[in-house]
């Protein structure tokens, strides 16, 4: 069976120094190895799969290229560019280490402003959560058997916008989350510099008895784990009622 020689290769991957900072969303991948050379920064040590990510292909400005020694090759290219750089190559959290400003976390009427980006990620993690309509759930659960409802909880966000948390997911329409703690982000995207995962209660005043729920956009609203009740036929008539 013929083998993809592809897998096999060494890839490198050169920017700009000015444009480091398009560096933060790979930073936490620990194998990468960088140097540094004049204007220019180099990462080698990839893996096929990273370099084929989302969060690759996300950043601008770089050039990649495939080692065939000698010589680097530009990707999709079978002509040789340059000899392999000989240079002093770190591992990459060494050489990009994260400084985090000293924000002032006084809830009273301070300026400073937590930034939160989120970028697309390939990583995959399981859903746990769902933004869905009313109507959507609504129609489901009438016609739903109670054990497939049993694992499940939910709150009303507001008249037509519905929370389900659990698993396994219902087959209704909605903008699905995975978890880190406290924390909901959308499935497909992660933060920009995810070592600031374990911080975010703390950096966002994220109670312990409550959970955040983030856009991709790095908005995020609040609300209190007690608001959660099981999902059943039963309680939703109950709340929706209440409600209106």
């Amino acid at each position: 069976m013929a083998t993809n020689s592809t897998e096999h290769l060494s890839y490198f991957v050169q920017i700009a120094k000015v444009y480091l900072d398009h560096l933060s969303g790979i930073r936490h991948w620990s194998n990468l190895m960088v140097a540094s050379e004049e204007d220019n920064f180099w990462i080698k040590d990839w893996t096929k799969e990273q370099i084929d990510s989302i969060e690759v292909k996300a950043i601008p400005y770089k050039t990649v290229y495939y080692a065939k020694a000698p010589h680097l090759y530009k990707q999709h290219s079978l002509l040789p560019e340059m000899p392999i750089p000989s240079l002093l190559w770190t591992a990459i959290e060494r050489a990009l280490p994260i400084e985090l400003p000293a924000y002032n976390f006084n809830y009273f009427g301070l300026q400073t402003k937590v930034e939160i980006r989120l970028v697309a990620s390939s990583l995959e993690k399981a859903a746990v959560g769902m933004l869905t309509h009313r109507q959507q759930l609504e129609a489901y659960i009438e016609q739903a058997p109670s054990v497939r409802l049993a694992r499940l909880q939910w709150m009303m966000l507001e008249q037509e916008a519905i929370f389900l948390l659990g698993e396994p997911n219902l087959p209704i329409q909605g903008t699905m989350f995975w978890r880190d703690a406290q924390c909901f982000l959308p499935v497909g995207f992660d933060l920009a510099l995810p070592i600031l995962r374990p911080m975010l209660p703390s950096m966002l005043h994220i109670a312990n008895d409550t959970f955040a729920i983030f856009a991709t956009d790095g908005t995020f609203f609040t609300f209190n784990q007690a608001l959660l009740q099981p999902l059943s036929r039963s309680s939703f008539r109950q709340s929706y009622e209440e409600w209106i």
